[in-house]
């Protein structure tokens, strides 16, 4: 069902994040990542690319980069200030 949704519109943000949940179900983490973050590539004002990402970051232990990516998620959602990350 969710490659028949990009076959309509591949470019369509979220059903490339829901293509990246099918993954994380299957605990397949690495491939549920990189869906996030080609949600993200899509449609740079989509966050919640981000946030997912760093789920899947985190399942990953890779902890570093989860954060980053939670920082993202929250500097595009408007909830802080760039200026208060290390993002700077």
């Amino acid at each position: 069902m969710l490659q028949k949704g990009r076959q309509v519109d591949p470019t369509h943000a979220p059903f490339v994040k829901m293509i990246g949940h099918a993954y994380f179900v299957d605990r397949d983490f690495t491939n549920a990542l990189a869906y996030y973050r080609k949600s993200s590539w899509i449609d740079t004002s989509f966050a919640d690319g981000h946030f997912r990402a760093a789920l899947a970051c985190f399942a990953l232990n890779d902890y570093r980069t989860a954060i980053d990516e939670l920082e993202t998620d929250e500097v595009k959602s408007g909830e802080i200030d760039p200026m208060h990350t290390k993002q700077k």
